[in-house]
Parts: C-alpha cells; structure tokens; sequence
C-alpha cells in the first residue's frame, strides 16, 4: 500500500519587535514523500508457499512462475525454473504433498540469500519444510522425499518477486540425499 508521509520540521527563536522588546517567532518548513509499505515477511513467505503449492499440484509453468521476476540474475532465475518445472511435469505424477508455512530472513544484495544452500542469490530466502510423494512416469518408481526448499526473492520495482529455488533434503525410502 502507499502512505503519504508529512514531515514538519519547527525552529523556535527569539527575536526583536519593533520597539526593540524579546519576542517568540517560529519558522515551520513542511514537505510531503509518498513511501511503499509491504509486510514483506506474508508477502514473501505467500509467494514462495503459492510455489510450492503450484508446483507439487503440477497446475503448469504459467500459474507456477507467475510470482517469478524475468530479470533476476540476468533472467537466470526464471529459466533455471521453467527447466526444472517442465522437467517435474513431464517426468513425475506427484501423489501427495506437503508445505509448510516458511521461514522468511532477509540478506539483502547478499550473494547467496538462502544459506545454507549455496547459489541461490537474492534479497531474502524464505525456507519451507516440503515433503512430496511422486511416482516417476517412465518406471513407474514411487519416492518419497521431505526436506527443505529454498526460495528466493528480490525487491524490483517496488515488489518482491522470487528469483530462484533449491531443494536440499533425503528420499524416505533409499535414505540418499536428494539436492536440486
């Protein structure tokens, strides 16, 4: 939302009249600035959720990105995404999810945001507990992993929009360590 904010800023001194006698005298300057105020821990923290979301309901790379900055890292964010949302699409049936409600920390032009998961740049990270049932389309192999997913956001434009994400965590049935 936008707020107008008024600044006034009144000196009071003494001075003279005419005969000579103290008089009190004030001198005001006012200005006025309009500011942009987010609650950027829900704004963040919905977007990155709403993803997650999207995405283990595999609802397609429209509505799944549409959260997502095209400029980040040179458009690198955006890409990396449609690539590994086409892939989950066309490569896994997700049976069952869950998403957490995330964590939401701040780094500001700090490369990389989301610690400790290296190379996922941006301005704040929200961390999210996910845990995704899915059977794999070409074997029909059934997985389980939880773990953590990490999804950053930039501030462009007077809003956040998310950069990139990253999943660190272990698949339930082999006990490997899953990274994407």
């Amino acid at each position: 939302q936008s707020v107008t904010l008024t600044l006034t800023v009144v000196e009071r001194y003494q001075d003279a009249d005419s005969q000579g006698l103290p008089v009190q005298r004030e001198h005001r300057v006012s200005r006025t600035a309009e500011i942009r105020v987010h609650d950027s821990v829900k704004e963040i923290g919905d977007m990155a959720r709403a993803f997650l979301i999207a995405f283990s309901e595999q609802v397609g790379t429209t509505e799944t990105l549409k959260d997502f900055s095209r400029t980040c890292d040179g458009g690198a964010g955006y890409e990396d995404e449609l690539f590994d949302v086409k892939k989950n699409l066309e490569q896994f049936t997700i049976r069952a999810y869950r998403v957490d409600q995330p964590a939401v920390t701040f780094a500001f032009a700090a490369r990389p945001s989301c610690l400790p998961r290296p190379g996922i740049n941006g301005d704040a990270c929200a961390a999210t507990f996910v845990r995704w049932e899915d059977t794999e389309i070409s074997t029909g192999k059934e997985g389980i992993v939880e773990g953590t997913s990490y999804v950053s956001a930039v501030y462009e434009d007077s809003r956040w929009l998310l950069c990139h994400s990253g999943f660190e965590g272990r698949n339930l049935l082999t006990g490997l360590r899953v990274i994407r």
